[in-house]
């Protein structure tokens, strides 16, 4: 029979070895919720910077019309109007990109998580005020596109085509809302809640 040292001995190793199990397990966890977490973190960045070169090059075409000669003899300063306001807006809107971007490439799931809560908040609550300068802004923009359109007295086939980039907008804003920003943003904290209660679990 093993003495009582030997036992003590025999124990200590065996509770040596399952602390390192529950760390190993731990561990493994963390990296499967951070590679979670840095999935949803891509996405919202490659939405961002997709949308940063879309209105960069938007602002060159815009330019563009202004030394159309038909634009600017047809449309007279109702083109002028429309073109210098999606230039300002899509100026706007590349800047703002550059702010949401700079904002996510500070998240660092291998840093504290109280930060990166932080940061999250931010930006989910600057995102519900984007939302809402989108629901008065879209509007107005569609409104402009109409009135260039009366101005030109385009035929039915292009009429057309406008309604269905109007709805097809509609839609996208919704889809970008609900499925890129709501569910990454989701993920992300619900990521960073477990990462806390992992943090706050006794040795």
């Amino acid at each position: 029979m093993m003495d009582l040292e030997e036992l003590k001995s025999v124990w200590a190793s065996v509770d040596e070895r399952l602390g390192k199990q529950e760390l190993l397990k731990e561990n493994i966890i963390r990296e499967m919720i951070r590679s979670r977490s840095n999935k949803s973190l891509r996405k919202l960045l490659n939405y961002e910077v997709h949308m940063l070169v879309s209105n960069l090059l938007a602002i060159p075409l815009m330019v563009a019309f202004l030394f159309i000669d038909y634009f600017r003899v047809h449309t007279q300063w109702v083109g002028e109007v429309f073109v210098w306001t999606m230039i300002v807006v899509c100026s706007a809107t590349v800047i703002w990109h550059l702010i949401k971007i700079a904002k996510l490439m500070k998240v660092d799931f291998t840093k504290s998580v109280k930060n990166n809560f932080l940061l999250m908040n931010q930006f989910n609550i600057w995102i519900g005020k984007e939302k809402i300068v989108s629901i008065f802004a879209t509007p107005v923009l569609y409104s402009l596109g109409i009135w260039l359109y009366a101005v030109l007295r385009v035929n039915a086939v292009l009429w057309t085509f406008l309604a269905c980039g109007l709805l097809f907008g509609l839609f996208l804003m919704f889809y970008i809302y609900k499925r890129v920003y709501d569910r990454n943003i989701d993920s992300i904290r619900q990521s960073l809640e477990e990462l806390a209660e992992l943090d706050e679990c006794p040795e």
